[in-house]
């Protein structure tokens, strides 16, 4: 009987111990900030749509391009001290500073060092892990929108 009992018992904790789920002492993982994500990589255009004077144009890496530019060697790069680096169209490397420009951060400003010394103010900012986008204004008669993705993300490097 002492046996039996023993045996019971012993079943019952280990049947007890066995049922409880420990603890997940894994932290959840905190989602990155807008910045942080922006800084993690180098962009290229996926996709640009251009209004220029009334007339629309578009770009689209390895496919259509109407625009008379060629946008596969852009690169946009952003720094956790609100400084980048923008290569043009030409391959031409720049320095660049950037800001968030409101508190919700989807308008911000980039400006292009010299030779080519320009300020671009970015309205409707979207930044996600797999793609960064814009539009701005470019004058009276002009506007630019476009999503970025990061290098090597559309297979293109």
């Amino acid at each position: 009987m002492l046996k039996r009992m023993l045996y019971f018992s012993s079943l019952v904790i280990v049947t007890i111990l066995a049922a409880c789920k420990k603890d997940n002492t894994t932290p959840t993982p905190v989602p990155l900030t807008r910045t942080q994500v922006l800084v993690k990589y180098t962009w290229e255009p996926s996709e640009i749509w251009r209004n220029i004077g009334g007339v629309n144009t578009h770009y689209i890496r390895g496919g259509e391009n109407t625009t008379g530019t060629n946008y596969d060697v852009l690169r946009l790069s952003f720094k956790s001290d609100l400084t980048g680096t923008y290569v043009d169209e030409t391959g031409l490397s720049h320095t660049a500073t950037w800001q968030f420009t409101s508190a919700d951060e989807h308008n911000m400003s980039f400006t292009i060092g010299a030779p080519s010394a320009q300020t671009f103010i970015w309205s409707l900012v979207e930044i996600s892990d797999t793609t960064f986008t814009s539009s701005s204004p470019g004058g009276s008669a002009n506007l630019l929108s476009a999503r970025y993705v990061p290098v090597g993300l559309s297979g293109n490097q």
